[in-house]
């Protein structure tokens, strides 16, 4: 007989068709799905301070960017349009968004030490191209909980199109902003790829400004960080 097809993400994931977010109690065992946007996959979770909330990425089934195009893409392809929403760990509420809809990609939350900042990265620019990377942004967002009027986000590394001198700084190429990416209030340390290299590179929190930490001439990446430790 005739079956509805049910699409998967595809690549690694195939047979994943919607992941979504819950929240394992270690102690009673009791695992509680979290309000979710409908139909959307949701990834990327961070701890909100308090540990009453959890923010994370959704991502649509389908977008007006990539017409006839619903699934397959969402490792490797940075491209699909996406946002951050925040949910009550209890699974009691509804899904609240947290970037706004002018945002068309918000995605990898992380929180400052104080918990009083959240980061994370946009693609808006490969939304906006359809290719399937590009130079990302790096925002913050103050955070008083989901409850709370949200105020927009700002933009502290943005987009570089065309570097200024063929050493200066690309623009932020990561496949991914870590739980710990602050070694402090002032100082994200992220992994990127610099041109031909991967690099570690140290962001200011107030200026935007970006220092390579790691040597040219080689490729580092970044494992974890823990206050003023990095490796």
């Amino acid at each position: 007989g005739d079956l509805p097809y049910e699409p998967d993400w595809g690549e690694l994931l195939t047979g994943l068709r919607c992941p979504g977010v819950f929240v394992l109690d270690i102690e009673s065992q009791k695992v509680t799905q979290l309000a979710m946007p409908k139909d959307a996959a949701c990834g990327h979770c961070a701890w909100a301070p308090g540990g009453e909330e959890v923010v994370y990425t959704a991502w649509p089934p389908e977008s007006s960017q990539l017409p006839g195009v619903r699934r397959p893409g969402l490792i490797y392809c940075y491209n699909r349009p996406s946002a951050l929403y925040a949910s009550r760990a209890d699974g009691q509420g509804s899904a609240v968004r947290l970037t706004p809809e002018t945002l068309p990609s918000a995605a990898q939350p992380c929180f400052s030490p104080s918990g009083r900042v959240l980061a994370f990265v946009s693609n808006a620019c490969a939304v906006a191209s359809g290719a399937h990377n590009a130079t990302q942004e790096l925002l913050l967002m103050d955070w008083s909980g989901s409850s709370s009027p949200q105020v927009s986000p700002r933009t502290l590394v943005p987009a570089i199109e065309q570097p200024a001198t063929a050493d200066a700084f690309p623009g932020l190429y990561m496949t991914r902003l870590g739980p710990q990416s602050w070694v402090d209030e002032k100082t994200l340390v992220l992994p990127t790829l610099w041109r031909s290299e991967e690099a570690v590179v140290a962001v200011d929190a107030g200026s935007g400004s970006v220092e390579r930490l790691t040597p040219p001439g080689d490729s580092h990446g970044l494992l974890a960080v823990c206050g003023d430790l990095v490796a």
